[in-house]
């Protein structure tokens, strides 16, 4: 069989770079579209499962499971945020509150990732 001839280590490097694709495809498509309002895109396992309209989002609390686990994400208008996870450390959860546009929330162990597009992406710094 194929997948004897790999180790453990090339089969998660695979996963992680066919993830990181199809997020970024996933990100160019919303990008191309050209909404004004911000957007929320839940990404699980790699694929865009839910985009959420931030200014119309109803405040509600959505649970996505992934291979690895499971993540609540909570919805408010104009905001959202993983609100629990599977995962040992949490950092995903103390993110906290994301509404700007290029701000992301990711659970890396539970491969769950909730990124703002939008129009009017906002500069942190401006260094030179």
């Amino acid at each position: 069989m194929i997948l004897t001839r790999f180790k453990k280590g090339d089969l998660f490097v695979a996963v992680v770079t066919a993830t990181l694709l199809l997020a970024a495809g996933a990100a160019a498509l919303i990008a191309r579209a050209g909404a004004g309002d911000p957007v929320a895109i839940v990404i699980v396992d790699g694929a865009a499962v839910d985009i959420i309209n931030l200014r119309d989002a109803r405040a509600e609390e959505r649970v996505y499971a992934s291979a690895l686990g499971t993540c609540a994400v909570a919805f408010e208008p104009g905001r959202v945020r993983i609100a629990a996870a599977d995962c040992p450390d949490q950092v995903c959860v103390h993110t906290g509150w994301i509404s700007r546009p290029g701000q992301s929330a990711v659970c890396v162990p539970g491969r769950v990732a909730v990124v703002v597009r939008g129009d009017r992406a906002e500069v942190d710094a401006i260094v030179g």
